[in-house]
């Protein structure tokens, strides 16, 4: 599943565009209030917060039903390094 990193205080749920932070591929979907680091260094990487998740699929035909392929993670800046 594709998780999207985007800042809560500038996405707009009826809006197609929006700035990304950041994309990564995971299994597990953050619950709210957990903590995501993006960055692969100790000495450069950002903290944000989950604020709200919104879930999307790819559509499908009538009466098959299908897991959610993206995940929106609505974050805030905890801090930076």
């Amino acid at each position: 599943m594709l998780l999207t990193l985007v800042d809560k205080e500038t996405f707009d749920y009826h809006e197609a565009t929006h700035e990304v932070i950041a994309e990564k591929q995971s299994d597990c979907v953050p619950l709210i209030g957990d903590l995501v680091k993006d960055g692969h260094s100790l000495s450069a990487f950002t903290v944000y917060r989950v604020e709200g998740r919104v879930f999307r699929s790819k559509p499908t035909k009538n009466g098959e039903h299908s897991d959610f392929t993206h995940v929106y993670l609505l974050v805030s800046t905890v801090s930076e390094h």
